[in-house]
């Protein structure tokens, strides 16, 4: 990926690997939660949420803000967009014919 990039496109496929990382961008994809938020919906631990988060905030797929006491994810959908788009780009078969 280029230099302005949001996020290298190996993080991003390392990011989306697992199925948990994948469900908490869902969730924060809704608005901004808090790690115990996040817990109560999926039937995972602290500590594992924690662990996904930041490979999440790693590839700049996800971004936090501190409220007092609290931290805040959200989603950072420009940078998910672009990696999904790299992706397409990266794969993308020109000429392609299915086979029959």
């Amino acid at each position: 990926m280029n230099a302005e990039a949001c996020c290298d496109l190996d993080d991003f496929l390392r990011a989306m690997a697992d199925e948990t990382p994948q469900c908490i961008l869902a969730l924060v994809r809704e608005g901004e939660m808090s790690v115990s938020e996040i817990q109560e919906r999926l039937p995972v631990t602290q500590p594992t949420i924690s662990h996904h988060l930041a490979i999440l905030r790693h590839a700049n797929l996800v971004s936090r803000r501190r409220v007092g006491k609290q931290v805040l994810y959200r989603i950072n959908p420009a940078c998910v967009i672009e990696c999904c788009s790299e992706i397409l780009v990266r794969f993308q078969l020109m000429n392609f014919k299915p086979q029959k």
